[in-house]
């Protein structure tokens, strides 16, 4: 019951995949398709690729225009006088019974309608034979060769025998003088006609149990087509009226269809880059070819800002345009990428998350670390912590932050000296460093100390790279005796100016 059920949904898969993807130029079942792109020689390429030996052999040039406008690319065209103009070559075997044929056909000029009948040789004369019936035989009622001819006025399909040819199928009503898509369905016995996709008329069952499909194209031993074709084939099965209408309507190279996603450049540290791509995939029919253009950026943290990518797909090939995403903060950026083809065109978002480590510190940079004042051979110790602060997740790398020196500089450096730094210190997230400065009075002159301290950190650069820079202001005062004493001594000198100024105010 599971492998019935399986058979039958494996089934249901491959009828939905064939009637999705149509006509093809890859179908096993299609022996001929002839493009009439040739501009000159006497052959005529076949595009089946199941098929590819066989090839149209063009016997009286002069009869046959090439290089004619058709419905795509090029055409052939032909004249009445054109017997046997086109016959296929290269191991050709006409498919039996069942088959189909057809094409693109314009003519001018209009053809005799006979009546629908399964006997005579109505089709000796008045005819313009697109494709030739083969002879199936003389002295026998058993094979007959199909072809068929076409006007201004109609179709009709003849069979041909010896003694035989009647019109087996008639189309009788104006098609137009313009390109038309005929195809002809033999299966059962019965010819049906189809014009521009739809059946338009089922003929007669005919009383011959064998039928040759056409070996001639543009012509007949009686009179031929005075008109173009285009995009002519021959297929060893009976089309249905799906797959019919979807030659009619997208042609052998299939309908591309565009398919392409958003791109997300996950999380870059800042002051990085990172690449990604946009792809853009043909996931269309078989044979369908999928153009068009990527276009470019916007917005300083994505490249390239300018210009488009073009490609050119066949079905299931892609094609890529990269990008590069050098985040400038911390956060979410975005950007909108247009994508234009000739299936559709759409848009796609690029985007990208900018991460980095935080610094921060005790005392905040560009301000003072303050020492006071220092008496001789007195050392006074500050403290500095620096810590990595970064909201973002702990990702490694991408927000650690690494101290990549700590130096001392300026007039009072030397009186300084810094504890508890090691060059190349990496802080993760929360992760925090104590470090200890300090100033000694080995001086014996009153003096203020000044000096710098620089921190160099890769924050908003890749791990290991300089990145921001932090200074802090270091002040101190030095003093030759202890600051107690010098206070005294100043409070007296202060106190004596003072006495002074009022005693000779006394006296005067």
């Amino acid at each position: 019951m599971i492998q019935k059920k399986t058979t039958i949904l494996l089934w249901i898969l491959a009828f939905l995949i064939h009637y999705a993807y149509g006509a093809s130029i890859q179908d096993s079942d299609l022996l001929v398709l002839l493009r009439f792109e040739e501009t000159s020689g006497t052959t005529t390429a076949n595009s089946s690729t199941s098929y590819p030996s066989y090839y149209g052999n063009i016997n009286q040039t002069s009869l046959v225009t090439k290089g004619v406008q058709g419905v795509q690319g090029n055409a052939f065209s032909f004249t009445s006088a054109s017997a046997n103009s086109i016959s296929m070559a290269g191991g050709y075997s006409a498919p039996v019974n069942t088959f189909s044929f057809g094409g693109w056909i314009k003519t001018s000029v209009t053809h005799e309608i006979d009546g629908e009948t399964i006997s005579g040789v109505g089709g000796i004369s008045g005819q313009r034979y697109a494709f030739q019936a083969s002879h199936g035989g003389e002295g026998q009622s058993i094979t007959a060769g199909v072809g068929m001819s076409i006007g201004t006025n109609g179709i009709s399909v003849y069979e041909h025998a010896g003694s035989y040819m009647p019109a087996v199928s008639v189309y009788n009503g104006s098609i137009g003088s313009g390109w038309n898509h005929v195809m002809v369905v033999v299966s059962n016995r019965v010819s049906k006609i189809y014009l521009n996709g739809a059946l338009v008329h089922t003929g007669l069952t005919t009383n011959r149990t064998t039928l040759l499909a056409p070996s001639a194209i543009g012509t007949s031993s009686y009179t031929s087509l005075s008109g173009s074709m285009d995009e002519v084939n021959i297929w060893k099965k009976a089309l249905t009226a799906t797959e019919i209408q979807d030659i009619y309507t997208n042609g052998f190279d299939g309908v591309p269809a565009l398919t392409a996603q958003n791109t997300n450049f996950g999380n870059v540290r800042v002051g990085t880059s990172a690449s990604a791509s946009v792809t853009v995939t043909n996931s269309g029919q078989p044979s369908s070819t999928l153009t068009g253009t990527i276009g470019a950026a916007s917005g300083s943290e994505f490249s390239p800002t300018s210009g488009t990518e073009s490609f050119s797909l066949g079905q299931n090939q892609s094609s890529s345009r990269t990008f590069t995403y050098t985040p400038n903060a911390r956060g979410t950026d975005s950007t909108i990428v247009s994508v234009n083809s000739n299936a559709s065109n759409t848009s796609r978002t690029l985007t990208g998350t900018g991460v980095s480590p935080v610094y921060s510190s005790s005392v905040a940079p560009d301000s003072a670390i303050d020492f006071g004042i220092v008496d001789k051979d007195q050392t006074v110790t500050r403290s500095l912590t620096i810590q990595n602060l970064t909201p973002d997740a702990d990702l490694g790398n991408l927000t650690n932050m690494t101290l990549l020196s700590a130096t001392i500089s300026g007039e009072g450096a030397s009186s300084y000296s810094l504890g508890g730094f090691t060059p190349g210190t990496v802080l993760s997230k929360g992760m925090s460093l104590n470090l200890l400065l300090s100033i000694t009075n080995l001086d014996h002159l009153v003096r203020t100390r000044n000096a710098t301290l620089t921190i160099v950190t890769d924050e908003n650069a890749a791990l290991g790279e300089t990145g921001n820079v932090y200074t802090y202001q270091l002040v101190a005062y030095t003093v030759p005796e202890p600051s107690s004493c010098i206070f005294l001594t100043l409070a007296i000198v202060f106190f004596a100016f003072q006495g002074k100024k009022n005693f000779h105010r006394f006296l005067r």
